[in-house]
C-alpha cells in the first residue's frame, strides 16, 4: 500500500512538472509571437505618424553631427549649435517628410550577430522628437543593392532603409543655408558701377540713360555689365562667421577685386551694394565673396563675375 501511494505521488509530481513546462513553453511562444507582431506593426506603418509634429531632429553621418530645433512657436527651424545661422528650414522639413513617407520597412534577413549588418557599433544615427515620438534609429552598413541596414530603438529586428533617405542625412549644414536675396538691379535703377583691384580701378556712371567712363571701351560694355548685375547671385554659403585665418585663407587679406554698385532701391532712395572677391576657389566653383559689411563667405560663379572683372583690363 505504501509503495502504491509513493508511486501515485511520483506520478502527480511528474504530471505537474509537465503541465508547468507546457505552460512555460506556451508563454515563451506567446512572448516571441508578440515581439514578432510588434516588429510587423512597425513594418506595416510609418515610423513617424504623418500627423505628428516633429520639433527636434538630430543626425550624424559618421563624422559630423547636426542638431535642429523648431523654435518661435513652431514657425522656424534653427541650427542648435549656431541659432543665428541662416538655415533654410524647408530642407529640414524635407528630411522629416521623407522619414514620414518611408512607409513599409522591409526586415533584413536574420543573422546571429549585429556585426553582420554593421550595427554592433554604428556611427550613423538619427534622433527625432515630437508630439508622440521620441526615438532613435541607428544606421549600419550598406547592402549590395544600395540599401542600408538600420536598427530602431525598441525593436529587435533589423530593417532596411532606401539609399535615397540615408543620403539626405549626409548634407553639410552649409548646403542647407538660406542664400541672401540681392538687390534687383536694372538698367533703370543703376547709377554707377566701380570695379577696383590693387593695380587699377574703373568707374562707370549713368546719366540720362547714357553710360559714361574715362575709358570709351568701358562705356561700350555697359549692357554686359547691366546683365551681369541683374543675374548676380551667390551659389553657396562657404563659411558663416569666419575666423581671421579663414578670411586670409580665402584671399580676403589681398582681395581680387571690389565691386561697388550705386543704385536706387525700391523706394527710390540712393543705396550702395558692395561685393568683395577673394581668391578663385576653382574654375567650376568660382570666387570666394563677401557682401557689404557681412563677413559671411559665399561662392559666386566665375561666369557671373567675369563681365565685371574684364573692365579692369580696359582700365589700364
Amino acid at each position: 500500500m505504501k509503495k502504491y501511494m509513493a508511486l501515485m505521488l511520483l506520478f502527480a509530481v511528474v504530471a505537474a512538472c509537465l503541465v508547468g513546462c507546457g505552460r512555460g513553453d506556451q508563454a515563451q511562444n506567446e512572448e516571441v509571437a508578440a515581439d514578432a507582431a510588434a516588429d510587423d506593426v512597425l513594418a506595416e506603418n510609418n515610423l513617424v505618424p504623418a500627423e505628428d509634429t516633429i520639433s527636434f531632429l538630430e543626425y550624424c553621418d559618421g563624422a559630423i553631427t547636426l542638431r535642429f530645433s523648431l523654435e518661435e512657436e513652431g514657425e522656424k527651424w534653427v541650427w542648435v549649435d549656431e541659432p543665428t545661422f541662416p538655415l533654410d528650414g524647408t530642407q529640414v522639413e524635407e528630411i522629416i517628410t521623407a522619414l514620414k513617407e518611408l512607409g513599409q520597412l522591409q526586415q533584413a534577413p536574420p543573422a546571429a550577430d549585429l556585426e553582420v549588418y554593421g550595427l554592433s557599433d554604428p556611427q550613423k544615427y538619427l534622433t527625432v522628437k515630437g508630439e508622440t515620438v521620441d526615438g532613435m534609429m541607428y544606421i549600419g552598413d550598406q547592402a549590395e543593392d544600395g540599401s542600408w541596414f538600420a536598427l530602431i530603438e525598441g525593436y529587435e529586428s533589423v530593417f532596411v532603409l532606401p539609399d535615397a533617405f540615408v543620403q539626405r542625412l549626409s548634407r553639410n549644414v552649409y548646403d542647407m543655408a538660406l542664400l541672401p536675396t540681392l538687390p534687383a538691379f536694372t538698367a533703370e535703377n543703376l547709377l554707377s558701377v566701380t570695379v577696383e583691384s590693387s593695380e587699377s580701378s574703373i568707374r562707370m556712371t549713368q546719366v540720362d540713360g547714357q553710360w559714361h567712363s574715362a575709358k570709351e571701351k568701358v562705356s561700350a560694355r555697359a549692357e554686359e555689365v547691366i546683365n551681369a548685375l541683374a543675374s548676380l547671385q551667390m551659389s553657396k554659403c562657404f563659411d558663416f562667421l569666419p575666423s581671421k585665418q579663414a578670411l586670409a585663407y580665402t584671399g580676403f587679406s589681398a582681395p581680387t577685386a571690389k565691386i561697388t554698385v550705386e543704385y536706387l532701391n525700391t523706394v527710390n532712395v540712393e543705396s550702395t551694394f558692395t561685393l568683395t572677391l577673394g581668391a578663385l576657389r576653382s574654375a567650376e566653383e568660382g570666387y570666394y565673396a563677401t557682401m557689404n559689411d557681412d563677413s559671411t563667405i559665399y561662392l559666386v560663379q566665375s561666369a557671373q563675375i567675369s563681365p565685371l572683372l574684364v573692365l579692369l583690363i580696359y582700365a589700364k
